[in-house]
């Protein structure tokens, strides 16, 4: 501990301005600092204010947060240039003057627009960070080698990495990380498999507004995967399907993409989630999802056109969904001609469905004709036929927001 430290151990503010005894400045520093860890790195440097018991602690937090989101609330172009100079200067200033012998456990960089942005990170990846959440939308040139030194921190347990090209990952080396997240990013085959093959203990990936080009997606380790409003593409973006593969997964969201999906091997998958494919061949003529998600224990779907592909292809010979406890359905699902027979069939292949849900939601679903839908009591006669042995129906015909 430097002698700097120690002499901020020693500081004892007796008493307050009434005369009380301050009780939250006699607390030890290691619980101070954890209280300042709570804040934004803006918040944590007023504290000073407090006492000149905090003067010095703000140099030992662990975990800082810088968000110029404060200084573009009221911005004008004239003032635009001298905001962001000021929030330049203070993370600059914030990370020269920290101990540089303490580790930095998270680091959180939002909406970061600054030249220094590189140098900032390369402080951040020599302090040993567990967490790096980074979304830095115009301000790294392409040439910079930004996303290869992230890439390489072998310290890193929770990336999220948001950035506004494309990345090219030559080299990855992330032995402890858990979780990524990836954010506005255009990724290519070679850098997906060099994601996958670099971090071995990679447990939830996700990908939001993204564009993953790719031949096929195996996914060995990851449990948990989420795919948010991204364009799935196959290399050399050829009109052919686009298979994920994953024999661990435990939860699969899909919502929002484009892209003809096959999901292949998800036999230990329990939670899904898949809203608003939007591709006319997203349910290829050679992939069973019924089959892929036998082990199912919840189930959330509201896709018209890829539930009724799907059922119609495969509910002949489908698996029965013993798991199978939760099902949700969109009212994009349920459509009057189409599933008085097809949804009963497949109820009675969920012999342990406990709940079943049916929820309105506008979300833009493909083949949407109000005059075919069904309405409160053809819906209710339908489900009393199909789900006599359920503890729950529950139908909520309102918009969810």
């Amino acid at each position: 501990m430097s002698e700097e430290k120690e002499t901020a151990l020693n500081v004892n503010l007796e008493t307050t301005i009434n005369g009380d005894e301050d009780r939250l400045s006699n607390l030890p520093d290691d619980v101070l600092i954890t209280i300042l860890s709570l804040l934004d790195a803006k918040e944590i440097i007023q504290t000073w204010l407090l006492s000149k018991r905090w003067c010095h602690l703000w140099r030992f937090v662990p975990r800082l947060k810088f968000c110029d989101d404060y200084l573009k609330e009221h911005m004008t172009d004239k003032l635009e240039g001298i905001k962001l100079t000021r929030f330049q200067n203070f993370v600059s200033s914030f990370l020269l003057l920290r101990d540089n012998s303490t580790d930095l456990h998270t680091f959180k960089l939002r909406n970061g627009i600054s030249s220094h942005s590189l140098s900032w990170i390369r402080y951040v990846l020599n302090h040993n960070p567990k967490i790096l959440d980074i979304d830095l939308l115009t301000m790294v040139k392409p040439d910079c080698c930004f996303d290869q030194i992230v890439f390489t921190c072998e310290s890193l347990e929770d990336l999220s990495f948001g950035l506004y090209e494309k990345i090219v990952l030559d080299e990855v080396s992330l032995p402890n990380l858990r979780k990524l997240f990836f954010g506005l990013v255009l990724i290519n085959h070679d850098s997906v498999c060099e994601v996958l093959c670099g971090c071995p203990v990679l447990e939830n990936l996700s990908f939001w507004g993204s564009r993953v080009n790719a031949n096929e997606l195996l996914f060995k380790s990851i449990k948990q995967l989420t795919l948010f409003q991204c364009e799935l593409l196959s290399q050399m973006d050829l009109p052919r399907s686009f298979p994920i593969f994953g024999p661990e997964l435990e939860y699969l969201k899909i919502e929002d993409c484009a892209g003809a999906v096959e999901l292949k091997d998800m036999s230990k998958v329990k939670k899904v989630r898949i809203t608003n494919i939007k591709r006319a061949n997203s349910s290829p003529d050679n992939c069973e999802y019924l089959s892929s998600f036998s082990c199912v224990e919840d189930l959330k779907i509201n896709n018209w056109f890829w539930m009724k592909k799907i059922l119609e292809k495969e509910l002949q010979n489908c698996p029965t969904f013993h798991n199978l406890k939760k099902l949700a359905l969109g009212t994009g699902c349920i459509r009057c001609g189409d599933f008085d027979e097809l949804l009963p069939s497949f109820l009675k292949r969920c012999p342990n469905l406990e709940r079943l849900k049916i929820f309105h939601k506008d979300d833009g679903c493909e083949v949407h004709d109000a005059h075919n839908d069904l309405d409160a009591h053809e819906l209710v006669e339908l489900l009393v036929k199909s789900t006599s042995g359920m503890d729950q129906v529950q139908i909520i015909l309102k918009t969810q927001e």
